[in-house]
């Protein structure tokens, strides 16, 4: 269950209680605009981390940068004792193509721009949940 508070619109800002799943205006808006999406457990001594990322930067770019910051994370983790189970990404990139046909030639026309998500998925031990969170949530902003 979710509770917040609604200020702004005809609840008068009182509490107001949604379920897992609620399909109101505020509920969806919180859901739609998180990017990164990310959420985390602990599970058998280990802090696992998942995320998703969505983009339209360049697929080439997109990998050298996330390299270079997947090494950064690695790099912070073991600097603070933390014992790396595995750090996991792929990036699922998706071009849009539009055929087209109003008498017998069909034109065909493709986005320039790709529509990337990057997922993200971490196991990690001896580093506090928060504190892997940050490193991860930090990681995301310098990527945008």
């Amino acid at each position: 269950m979710n509770d917040h508070i609604h200020t702004g619109h005809d609840h008068s800002g009182h509490a107001h209680t949604h379920e897992d799943g609620c399909a109101c205006n505020e509920c969806r808006h919180e859901t739609e605009n998180k990017n990164p999406s990310i959420s985390s457990h602990l599970q058998d001594g280990a802090c696992i981390v998942s995320a998703q990322y969505h983009t339209c930067m360049d697929a080439e770019a997109l990998g050298i940068r996330l390299t270079e910051l997947l090494e950064e994370l690695a790099s912070k983790i073991n600097a603070h004792g933390g014992i790396i189970g595995h750090i996991k990404a792929s990036l699922d990139i998706h071009r849009a193509e539009m055929y087209s046909v109003t008498e017998e030639k069909v034109t065909r026309k493709s986005s320039q721009v790709p529509d990337i998500t990057l997922c993200l998925a971490a196991i990690v031990f001896m580093v506090p949940e928060e504190e892997l969170l940050a490193h991860i949530k930090t990681m995301f902003q310098k990527l945008a």
